[in-house]
């Protein structure tokens, strides 16, 4: 998290000034970039402890950019029920903290990789205060160097690894809640150039959301009672890490 902040920073002192632009958008899926009905759900039997399943954002912009340099997502997580179950509270001292962790970017199905060649780091920030049985994720990652990107072609963005500790009991307790199903929904995107600042705001390009254990979307692709965000800067992202 402080190389990230250092990275940043280094993006805030050299006067970047934000430039909005349009672009094709983002989407969620899991294991790869794959934007087919497979990625689009994860079912598990939740008899291991020691799994990992990945969350990707991938995206495409609309022109060639020659100095990408990050993201920055909210991803929004509503779980079945009236509340949290054991197995989604992940905030410090519950009973699933550090189960969720960023991951180096490397080869995945179906996209191109917009880290290669460079250093890569990144943070997030978890939040429960969005209602009894919602969760959101704020997560950004970024590289050291600016990289080209080709328009229209999709990129990977981050990818978020959400490990299957607590999921069975082994003899020293679980946290239950494993096979509560729940839906995942990229509320906001934004990508990053070394000189211009902010590419924009994405929209969603194929599919902005993936469910967990069959999570069923709302008829516009949205997870149920999860509300779009508005989108962050470089200045904003920054401080959510102070």
């Amino acid at each position: 998290m402080k190389k990230l902040l250092v990275l940043t920073s280094a993006l805030l002192l050299m006067g970047a000034s934000i430039a909005s632009a349009a672009a094709p958008g983002a989407n969620l899926g899991w294991t790869n970039c794959g934007l087919t009905a497979t990625s689009s759900n994860i079912a598990l039997a939740c008899d291991d402890n020691t799994l990992t399943r990945n969350l990707i954002v991938s995206f495409r912009v609309p022109n060639a950019v020659s100095d990408f340099v990050g993201v920055s997502t909210v991803i929004d997580v509503a779980v079945a029920g009236g509340a949290l179950p054991a197995y989604w509270q992940l905030g410090a001292g519950q009973c699933r903290e550090g189960s969720v962790a960023l991951g180096t970017v490397g080869t995945l199905g179906g996209c191109t990789n917009t880290y290669s060649g460079a250093n890569q780091a990144g943070g997030y920030v978890f939040d429960s205060s969005q209602g009894p049985n919602r969760i959101r994720f704020r997560a950004d990652w970024v590289r050291d160097t600016g990289g080209a990107l080709v328009a229209n072609t999709l990129y990977s963005g981050l990818v978020l690894g959400i490990s299957t500790v607590g999921a069975f009991d082994e003899g020293f307790g679980s946290c239950a809640g494993c096979s509560t199903p729940a839906c995942f929904v990229l509320n906001g995107f934004e990508a990053f150039s070394l000189l211009g600042g902010s590419l924009g705001n994405y929209g969603a390009d194929v599919r902005n959301w993936a469910t967990y254990q069959g999570g069923i979307p709302g008829p516009g692709g949205e997870c149920p009672g999860v509300t779009p965000t508005r989108s962050n800067t470089w200045g904003g992202v920054k401080a959510l890490y102070r």
